[in-house]
């Protein structure tokens, strides 16, 4: 027989009960050698390792399989690392994920590194910019130009606010603003948006944007931009919807 235990180490192998039959003892002797049964360390390795692309704000959902122990698993843009938990903000692109075997003192440890795909965000809408007002005085064009906004925020079709802004690039020259009127005049600026490459526009949302632009005589010193109101925290939707798929609605402005 042999000392007891599955743990790696040395366990002697001892004659125990072991003894000839009867009848033979008398025709042979038993002579035992006592033995050491040694158990290593199990090699292990990480095998049926996949994951397939994810959609922008979801989880990756990897698999894997070892040959001994369990396996946990890792997230990083760059191949060597460093690893960490996955956060559903990360920015749409190539990823790497990890799987990772913990070693004992029973088996090795083990570990493999794939890539996948986060996609990039989806367009829902444009968040609506707010109002500006500027000065009649000088070169009103000069003074509209420079106090709209060069970039619009969005808003993905999870419903919240995209990380990424869009360029804008508004028609000023065409604004109807006329030189002889004496009083404020309320112009609306329309322009074109230019989304960045990480967001998509797969439903069709219009790029066509437009701002109210309040002329002021009262403001004097040149260009003033003052805000339009407040946004809510909370998108709503407006008029002129489109129906995307899955029944959620698609407006170029929140």
């Amino acid at each position: 027989q042999r000392d007891y235990g599955e743990d790696v180490g040395a366990y002697d192998i001892r004659q125990g009960s072991l003894a000839l039959a009867e009848g033979y003892s008398s025709n042979y002797v038993l002579n035992f050698v006592e033995g050491l049964l040694t158990v290593d360390v199990a090699g292990n390795d990480v095998y049926g390792f996949s994951c397939g692309d994810v959609a922008y704000g979801s989880e990756p959902m990897p698999s894997a399989q070892s040959a001994y122990g369990s396996i946990s698993f890792s997230y990083s843009q760059n191949p060597d690392g460093p690893f960490g938990p996955w956060d559903v903000n990360n920015a749409p692109g190539l990823w790497y994920v990890k799987a990772s075997v913990e070693p004992t003192v029973n088996y090795r440890g083990a570990e493999g590194v794939i890539s996948f795909t986060l996609l990039n965000e989806e367009l829902q809408a444009f968040v609506e910019p707010e109002s500006v007002h500027v000065s009649a005085d000088g070169d009103v064009f000069s003074n509209v130009a420079a106090a709209l906004p060069t970039e619009l925020e969005l808003v993905n079709t999870l419903g919240i606010r995209s990380q990424y802004k869009a360029r804008v690039w508004w028609d000023v020259e065409y604004m109807a603003y006329d030189s002889q009127v004496q009083g404020a005049q309320v112009l609306t600026v329309t322009g074109t948006a230019s989304l960045p490459q990480e967001v998509n526009n797969s439903y069709g949302v219009s790029l066509d944007v437009s701002i109210l632009v309040y002329v002021d005589p009262g403001i004097h010193g040149g260009q003033a931009a003052i805000p339009g109101g407040q946004l809510s925290p909370e998108p709503s939707y407006g008029g002129g919807q489109e129906l995307l798929p899955g029944g959620g609605t698609v407006d170029p402005f929140l």
